[in-house]
């Protein structure tokens, strides 16, 4: 660490208050104590960070030599269906999309002083998660079978994943298959940083969704889609990943907001004051956008089953939307835009397991049942709980993919998806029991796998400090501002205009009373007139002064032409 200079940085090094120098601002000494304190040793370090990662990729770059052609291998050209191959690499981009609008949807929801470094953090998850499936995770996922708890490392850093289809989808190259399976690993450790929003350290960040994705996210998802998995061999139905998306990031959000702890002035029944509502409702349609990729490519085809997927996912979405708004609307006597965009995810979350199983009417059912209950969950955790799950992960995609999945099990058609089962309503009452089970073991495991993770990771430190909660942590970790509104010596925004539209009021109602005795003088034949008064004098054009000994009848029409000698005595208009 570098040495503090006294003169510079007085908080630094004084011992309490009275240490401090007379006019002392410890706004600016704090920030600048921050910039230097963490950039100055960085900097010092940064020749040896460009040798070490000029290694690293040097490295690496040899041993490429050892997968030379794995990406390629032998492949049967005639068996490739160009057009599957185009719908699943733009569902995977639509997916992609998804990421960074979670972080515009999230960012809209927090306090203006944090909004870069929520969407930094799904950037960020973007990053390590895509390395980490490209290494382990796809493997992990839908490698060889071990004892249906996890997939083998035959596929590590994608050794034998090449141009030739895979039984999960037999009509695209497997790199197609591999790709489009990364964007469901990326999103889902993205979803979890809503619940722990505005205090836990960067650096952590980083290390957790490493772990939470090997350790949570990829043993879920092989048991439930994975060859071999043991609740896929159950006859557990999830076409889009309602498990180990929505279900797993809900519940893991839980533990960590648990673990993590609660925002400094966390109250409950208050509720987070959303700084930005037209980012959210950005975020949300571009949610809702990604999210017909999302479900429709589930379909790894181009196919009449991919179009079902398409239709009862938007359907899902707007009864969702729908519901909240009306729920909002009784609640609190308007409709409110922010519980809207809220509703269509909700909805979006709920069809995703079951929209490769149900056709459109069971959708709006699916919407509008699942719209009550998460609006009922995040009413109740707000109001009831101590725990401070900001922006209601667990209410939206916990307890949104729970329902999901227990619902396939009630409306799931064997006729749409012949790889499917039908559901309780179409005679097969044990599907709903699997769908139930395949719920408690995932949510389950993953709060339980969470609060564990976190825990091990303690000691390293999970929240920033107090004075960097306070500040933001877009100034604090990150050193931006999302809007560079005021500067630290100027008056809040807020601040300034609150006190603009005081003033704006007041000129307002002056000019109103004003107004008021104008008209009461005018109509009045002795009214009094005031020294300085702006009235109107018949037959001149403009308004001017009259002198308070001049009589207000003087100036009446009917009496103008014989006052006028008394005017002109009085030499007002001479």
């Amino acid at each position: 660490m570098a040495i503090i200079n006294t003169q510079q940085f007085p908080r630094a090094t004084a011992r309490n208050d009275q240490d401090l120098p007379p006019g002392y601002n410890d706004t600016n000494d704090s920030q600048r104590y921050i910039t230097y304190s963490l950039v100055i040793p960085v900097y010092r370090a940064f020749p040896i960070f460009v040798a070490l990662l000029l290694v690293i990729g040097v490295v690496i770059g040899f041993t490429s030599t050892y997968f030379a052609g794995a990406s390629v291998g032998v492949f049967d050209a005639k068996v490739i269906n160009s057009g599957d191959t185009a719908w699943v690499l733009t569902a995977s981009a639509l997916v992609l999309l998804m990421t960074p609008a979670v972080g515009w949807f999230y960012a809209g929801m927090v306090t203006s002083k944090n909004v870069i470094g929520v969407i930094k953090q799904t950037l960020l998850i973007l990053a390590v998660v895509s390395i980490q499936w490209v290494l382990i995770g796809y493997s992990l996922v839908f490698g060889k079978d071990v004892n249906g708890i996890i997939g083998g490392l035959n596929f590590f850093a994608l050794s034998g994943v090449g141009y030739a289809p895979s039984a999960y989808a037999p009509t695209i190259p497997q790199t197609a298959f591999m790709i489009f399976q990364a964007m469901g690993a990326i999103i889902a450790p993205a979803l979890i940083i809503g619940s722990i929003v505005e205090r836990m350290r960067f650096r952590t960040v980083v290390i957790f969704v490493l772990l939470w994705t090997t350790l949570v996210y990829d043993p879920i998802a092989h048991w439930v889609v994975g060859d071999g998995g043991w609740l896929h061999n159950m006859g557990a139905l999830d076409f889009a990943g309602g498990t180990f998306v929505h279900a797993a990031a809900g519940f893991s959000g839980l533990a960590a907001a648990i673990v993590v702890g609660k925002r400094g002035g966390f109250k409950v029944g208050q509720a987070i004051v959303s700084h930005n509502i037209p980012l959210v409702l950005l975020g949300a349609g571009v949610l809702w956008f990604g999210w017909l990729g999302f479900n429709g490519g589930s379909a790894l085809a181009a196919s009449p089953l991919a179009v079902n997927a398409f239709v009862v996912t938007n359907t899902a979405g707007a009864a969702g939307a729908l519901v909240w708004m009306i729920l909002s609307w009784a609640e609190n006597k308007k409709p409110s835009a922010l519980a809207t965009a809220i509703g269509a995810v909700c909805g979006l979350i709920a069809i995703t397991p079951a929209s490769g199983y149900v056709g459109p009417v069971a959708a709006i059912a699916i919407g509008l049942i699942a719209g009550v209950v998460t609006y009922m969950a995040l009413h109740i955790r707000s109001k009831h709980f101590h725990i401070d799950d900001t922006l209601d992960v667990w209410a939206a995609h916990g307890i949104g993919g729970v329902t999901g999945l227990i619902l396939a099990g009630v409306f799931a058609e064997k006729v749409i998806n012949v790889g499917g089962n039908n559901g309780l309503l179409f005679g097969n009452p044990g599907q709903l029991g699997i769908q139930i089970l395949t719920a408690s073991v995932t949510l389950g495991y993953a709060f339980i796998a969470t609060y564990i993770l976190l825990k091990f990771l303690a000691p390293l430190g999970l929240r920033v400090s107090r004075r960097q909660e306070e500040e933001g942590l877009d100034l604090a970790i990150h050193g931006e501002e999302g809007y560079q509104l005021a500067t630290n010596n100027a008056p809040k925004v807020e601040d300034r205009i609150t006190q603009l539209e005081e003033e704006v009021a007041a000129l307002r109602d002056q000019a109103a009373k004003q107004e008021s005795e104008l008209e009461n003088a005018m109509r009045s034949p002795r009214g009094p007139i005031f020294p300085g008064q702006q009235t109107y004098v018949p037959g001149m054009s403009a308004l001017r002064p009259i002198d308070s000994q001049v009589d207000q009848a003087t100036f009446e029409p009917s009496r103008q032409t014989q006052k006028r000698p008394a005017i002109k005595r009085i030499g007002l208009m001479s």
